[in-house]
């Protein structure tokens, strides 16, 4: 099975091997058992920041019969039963599904943020600057509108994590409690 690790990012850019180090002090909090650490991979384009994601997500995995299985860049193969645990989503998609529904009685109704958390131990927003710059609109709904609820998506994640950890500013200040949230953004965040 071939799914993304960090040990595959080959890069020299200090701050991506900055954010390559932070990544691996968040699996070793995962795997002592702390919960809620969040990240926010912030940079230019094509320096990996989806590839990290990815491989955070991928870091912890589980069996169908809900076994937990670290994977610890080894090269250990993998048998296929496998699968990440956690959401991954990239904005742009996650705007158009935060959009408005339609309930069987004809009531338009907003979309229940849990259904995009639910329990997941880690939620991967990617690619949140492009999102955030789209020029749509979905029926009769602003893309200002979408934007709130996104952004009430992660307020709402972050009351559960109560945490970023920005490898950009380098600040962190770990309070335990699920889900991680991990964002991608090309936009500068930080000082």
């Amino acid at each position: 099975m071939n799914y993304p690790k960090l040990t595959d990012l080959e890069t020299d850019h200090p701050q991506v091997l900055m954010a390559v180090e932070a990544i691996r002090e968040w699996q070793a909090r995962k795997r002592a058992g702390e919960t809620g650490i969040s990240m926010i991979l912030a940079g230019p384009n094509g320096i990996g920041k989806t590839h990290m994601a990815t491989a955070m997500q991928w870091s912890m995995m589980f069996r169908p019969e809900d076994t937990m299985a670290w994977e610890d860049e080894a090269t250990v193969p993998l048998d296929s039963d496998f699968r990440p645990l956690g959401r991954f989503y990239t904005a742009a998609d996650l705007l158009v599904q935060l959009g408005p529904h339609i309930s069987d009685d004809g009531r338009v109704l907003p979309s229940p943020v849990d259904y995009f958390v639910g329990d997941a131990p880690i939620i991967v927003i990617d690619d949140l600057g492009a999102a955030i710059s789209m020029p749509f609109v979905k029926g009769d709904m602003q893309l200002d509108e979408i934007q709130v609820r996104l952004f009430l998506l992660i307020e709402h994640c972050m009351k559960r994590t109560k945490i970023v950890r920005d490898w950009h500013v380098g600040t962190s200040d770990v309070v335990p409690d699920p889900p991680s949230l991990v964002i991608t953004t090309n936009k500068d965040i930080g000082g």
